[in-house]
């Protein structure tokens, strides 16, 4: 991997990226049969637990109003030609998933209705792949070079410098580098120099290359 270009599993790996290309993938493909069993399964657990009528419960509620702009949004799409199928489904209480004649007319309609795939993807996908913590620990490398963590601290850096944290000052330079460094950077074979004549206000990039 080259510097700057993500791996192969962190490249998707960016929260926002995510769920932009879920959002977009289901949108264009719909509700697989086992994500359409699901969404109806938790519609109908949530019914079970609220209180009043079948037919004023908010989750029977919200499940009348996918099938009603999902029928709506297939009569639009219909040309005037064409003879039109309506498709009936069940109330949410009668309906049963395991019922394969019920569940594909219901799977028909809704499988690629956006509210639908969007309580899908709210509900069920993104509460359980998408898990973060509110609080995290963290920590610079002026924690973790202070006495706090460790009484002794090794380090080795290519670049050696005192801008350290206090408790590792100061830098040990390694003997002899420093001259070294001069030597080859004085050395004739290894660096030359070339007088420039021409005034400076005539020099171009590509001119001194």
């Amino acid at each position: 991997v080259g510097k700057d270009v993500p791996s192969r599993n962190a490249e998707f790996a960016h929260p926002e990226v995510l769920i932009g290309l879920a959002i977009l993938a289901y949108r264009y493909e719909g509700l697989r049969e086992e994500d359409m069993k699901k969404t109806i399964n938790s519609l109908k657990f949530e019914m079970q637990y609220q209180t009043g009528p079948f037919v004023a419960r908010p989750a029977r509620v919200l499940f009348q109003d996918w099938l009603e702009g999902a029928a709506r949004a297939r009569l639009r799409g219909k040309h005037e030609e064409e003879e039109e199928d309506s498709l009936e489904v069940l109330p949410l209480e009668l309906l049963k998933p395991e019922d394969d004649d019920q569940f594909q007319t219901a799977f028909e309609l809704l499988s690629t209705h956006p509210p639908v795939v969007y309580y899908y993807l709210q509900k069920l996908v993104f509460p359980n792949v998408m898990k973060h913590q509110t609080q995290k620990l963290t920590a610079s490398g002026v924690d973790l070079a202070g006495t706090m963590l460790f009484d002794v601290r090794l380090g080795f850096s290519g670049t050696p410098s005192d801008l350290l944290p206090p408790e590792l000052r100061p830098c040990h330079f390694e003997p002899g580098s420093e001259a070294e460094m001069i030597q080859v950077l004085t050395d004739a074979s290894v660096v030359t120099c070339e007088i420039v004549n021409t005034p400076p206000q005539t020099w171009t990039v590509l001119g001194l290359i």
